[in-house]
């Protein structure tokens, strides 16, 4: 899963990524287009397949404008300790 591998990689090089996704955010409104997202991920060797880009469309998407990812909450996600997804 990208967020734990994710984590793996903050943690190991004590970085963060969000800094990251700031600089494409000129507007500072905590989003990215898509296309944006992913080379952030890339750049830290976070490979993101296609058929987990759609999970992340339904769960970092916003709403209202669908073509834009929310790198906050994905961030947030990063950070937190407990599992994000449990079984029901």
């Amino acid at each position: 899963m990208i967020i734990g591998e994710a984590r793996r990689i903050m943690k190991t090089k004590n970085m963060s990524i969000k800094p990251a996704f700031q600089d494409f955010d000129r507007t500072k409104s905590g989003r990215v287009t898509l296309p944006q997202f992913v080379r952030v991920c890339l750049q830290f060797n976070l490979q993101v397949p296609d058929q987990i880009l759609a999970n992340f469309a339904r769960r970092y998407m916003d709403k209202p404008n669908s073509e834009e990812v929310n790198y906050v909450l994905f961030c947030l996600d990063i950070d937190k300790t407990q599992p994000i997804f449990t079984p029901d």
